[in-house]
């Protein structure tokens, strides 16, 4: 196992939709989704900056970060 970067660009290889969250900070609705990345790797993540009905499998998405504390930023996803 060895670390790989990456360039940001992935795409929506599955989704759902949260309507009932568990953490305030989430507002709902809200996408999660498994993101693919070219050289096939998968993780999952959110997807803002779109409406959760927009989010398709297939769709081209690209890195961005949230900042939760001055320590601690989130990684998420929006529609490229």
């Amino acid at each position: 196992m060895a670390w790989e970067e990456a360039d940001g660009d992935g795409v929506v290889y599955s989704y759902t939709v949260t309507h009932r969250g568990s953490v305030a900070a989430f507002k709902t609705p809200y996408v999660i989704a498994i993101v693919e990345l070219p050289n096939g790797v998968r993780l999952m993540s959110n997807i803002v900056e779109c409406s959760p009905d927009a989010v398709k499998v297939g769709m081209p998405v690209k890195v961005c970060f949230e900042d939760w504390t001055p320590e601690v930023s989130i990684m998420q996803f929006r529609p490229a």
